[in-house]
C-alpha cells in the first residue's frame, strides 16, 4: 500500500511538471561518481607517488659534446651532474661532495663547481687513454670567458684545489 502512495505522488509530480513544460529524464540507479572522476581519483595515489620518485631522484645529467683536442681523443663527450661524470666509453667517476663554489683560473677569481671524488681513481678512457696519469681526487667545472662552453679540470692533490694552476688535465666542452 505505501509502494501504491509513492507511485502515486511520482505520478503526479510527473504529471505537474509535464503541464509546466518540463520534461522528466528517467532516474537511473546510483552507481558511483561519472567515469572519468573515477579514474582521476585512483590514478591520484598513482601520480603521487610517481611525483615522490621524481622529486626524490637525482637531476638528469647535462650531456656535453667535448670540442678540445684533449676532450675529444681522451673523454670524448660526457654526461656531468652534481652526482659525478659518465664518460663516453661509459667509465663514470662519482663525487662525494661540493667542496668550493669559486677557483682561481688564469689569476680571476671564478664562479666553479669544485668536487671531491668519492673513490680517488683514474679510469681508461677512449684510446686506452687515462683521464689524469694519477687518481683524481677532485673535479672542478666553470665557463669559459666567453660563456660559450664548459672546462672540466681534474687534481690528484691532497686537498682541495684552489686553482687551476694544480690541475692534471683540463678539457673543454660546449
Amino acid at each position: 500500500m505505501a509502494a501504491a502512495k509513492v507511485a502515486a505522488g511520482v505520478g503526479v509530480a510527473a504529471a505537474n511538471e509535464a503541464a509546466a513544460g518540463l520534461f522528466l529524464v528517467p532516474k537511473q540507479p546510483y552507481d558511483g561518481p561519472p567515469k572519468t572522476m573515477r579514474i582521476t581519483m585512483t590514478s591520484s595515489p598513482i601520480a603521487a607517488v610517481a611525483l615522490c620518485v621524481v622529486l626524490a631522484s637525482p637531476a638528469f645529467a647535462d650531456t656535453y659534446a667535448a670540442v678540445s683536442n684533449t676532450a675529444m681523443s681522451i673523454t670524448g663527450d660526457i654526461e656531468l651532474d652534481e652526482t659525478g661524470i659518465t664518460f663516453e666509453n661509459g667509465e663514470q667517476v662519482t663525487f662525494d661532495e661540493q667542496v668550493a663554489d669559486r677557483l682561481t683560473v688564469d689569476g680571476q677569481s671564478v664562479e666553479a663547481h669544485v668536487f671531491s671524488l668519492a673513490e680517488a681513481r683514474d679510469p681508461v678512457l677512449l684510446n686506452g687513454n687515462r683521464l689524469c696519469g694519477a687518481p683524481v681526487t677532485y673535479a672542478a667545472s666553470w665557463e669559459t670567458s666567453d660563456g660559450n662552453g664548459t672546462i672540466l679540470a681534474v687534481f690528484s692533490t691532497p686537498e682541495p684545489p684552489q686553482s687551476d694552476a694544480d690541475m692534471c688535465a683540463s678539457y673543454t666542452y660546449e
